[in-house]
């Protein structure tokens, strides 16, 4: 099973003292109550220092082994596991958007905010604008009026208009028109004409990049298939044979045991 949501909190006041250089992404008052994983963004330059307060927490939690799997683009996943129980943090560096880049974890930490509880976190408007352009529409003029519910986009857009705005000049030359969409999303008009011009820009844009585009290409059709930390994250249960899975994950992955009284091997 997942570790209790309520065991979050203390590591996000953690790392929050440990680098002003980091923040959640999305989804903080989801993942606190339990219904998604924990995403943060922050620099490569400080996975060293946040990866050594994940495993010390999960030291203290009683989990066993911490598995570093940098196989997704952008992303450095770590799991904390034993047993009965297990832990995911991913920490993004980068974001594509149709095939081009969307943000490094650079162009985000201008828009972190400390949250009431104690740890940073995407202001509300920005998170509401990431959550908008990787949730809120689907390719080809179409709006996902579901996830828009199921995650308070909209809600989030109206609360930080400001944060929306700042935001938006991630996008480029796509700003001025996907900002019409949002608008008018806001007022439940789905703007489909200025959703294709955004998306036309979005895509000239990869062209541009095509390194960029061609790796993508090769993470999501080879190496995220073959890698069993993603597959096992995306199944979203524990492995049936948690020693066989270990040895397995270990050909390509660092493994790193950590035994009773908190100092690590591996």
């Amino acid at each position: 099973m997942r570790l209790p949501s309520k065991e979050w909190l203390p590591l996000l006041r953690r790392l929050t003292e440990a680098s002003d250089r980091w923040g959640v992404l999305k989804n903080a008052d989801r993942s606190l109550a339990g219904k998604g994983d924990m995403d943060i963004v922050a620099p490569a330059s400080e996975h060293p220092i946040l990866a050594e307060v994940f495993e010390k927490w999960a030291s203290e939690e009683g989990l066993r082994w911490v598995v570093v799997c940098p196989h997704p683009g952008g992303i450095l996943v770590l799991v904390a596991i034993d047993r009965t129980v297990w832990a995911q943090l991913d920490l993004v560096t980068e974001m594509p958007l149709r095939g081009a880049r969307l943000f490094s974890a650079e162009d985000l930490l201008p828009l972190m905010v400390m949250d009431g509880r104690g740890f940073r976190r995407l202001r509300t408007g920005a998170e509401g604008f990431l959550l908008f352009v990787h949730k809120g529409i689907r390719r080809g003029g179409r709006f996902d009026v579901e996830n828009l519910e199921r995650y308070e986009i909209l809600e989030k857009l109206a609360e930080d208009w400001d944060g929306v705005e700042q935001s938006s000049h991630l996008l480029g030359s796509a700003r001025r028109p996907f900002l019409r969409v949002l608008r008018s999303a806001l007022e439940r008009d789905w703007n489909t004409r200025a959703l294709l011009e955004a998306e036309a820009l979005m895509a000239i844009r990869a062209l541009r990049h095509p390194s960029i585009l061609a790796s993508r290409v090769f993470i999501r059709s080879w190496r995220l298939p073959r890698c069993q930390v993603t597959r096992t994250v995306s199944a979203g249960r524990q492995p049936g044979d948690l020693q066989a899975w270990l040895a397995l994950v270990d050909r390509n992955h660092e493994v790193r045991v950590i035994p009773e009284g908190g100092s690590r091997t591996g």
